[in-house]
């Protein structure tokens, strides 16, 4: 699992987080839910929900982006 991870995140290696947008995530969350990889998205959601939230915490990211 830890490859497919790395798979659908690759496209986000080379983006600052600041620039990274909740449309961005919800691209990757559906292109692996239509391979109905339902597993691996949840483990996705796992993988950067505390990322984000320490980048808000940090003030790297602007938390009302990702409400919208």
């Amino acid at each position: 699992m830890a490859q497919r991870v790395k798979m659908y995140l690759e496209s986000l290696y080379n983006t600052k987080i600041s620039e990274i947008t909740k449309d961005d995530i919800q691209k990757i969350f559906d292109e692996i839910t239509a391979k109905k990889h339902y597993v691996t998205a949840n483990s996705i959601l796992k993988l950067l929900s505390p990322i984000f939230n320490k980048a808000i915490e940090w003030r790297l990211i602007d938390k009302i982006l990702f409400m919208e």
